[in-house]
């Protein structure tokens, strides 16, 4: 089971949030050594179609591979055309082999922006 993180967002914000992935068995952190992380998030569960009607499409990068630290980020460019609500989000560990794991999972909030 992944572990659970609420996470905000300031619309019209350069977004960046360090994670530190951890097991949710051993309670370690996962080893992300020659992995892709790939983070997406939808209005809702339901949206998911084959890559259609993704809402947000993060920006990732493995910053400390063995102690399993990764940036999710977007720029302001990009939040400010994002819709004011709550999204759905996860975070996966891809190996070379195409084998897909879901590490990460919560709920994101966008904030308005009135500037």
């Amino acid at each position: 089971m992944p572990a659970f993180l609420e996470l905000m967002l300031d619309q019209g914000t350069t977004f960046s949030r360090d994670i530190t992935l951890t097991d949710d068995v051993t309670g370690g952190n996962v080893n992300v050594v020659g992995y892709t992380i790939c983070c997406n998030a939808r209005k809702s569960y339901s949206s998911y179609s084959q890559n259609a009607n993704v809402d947000i499409i993060f920006t990732t990068a493995i910053l400390d591979g063995p102690n399993g630290t990764v940036r999710i980020s977007q720029t302001a460019a990009n939040t400010t055309g994002y819709y004011p609500r709550r999204y759905f989000y996860d975070v996966l560990t891809i190996s070379a082999a195409g084998q897909r794991t879901r590490v990460l999972e919560g709920i994101l909030t966008v904030t308005p922006s009135v500037s």
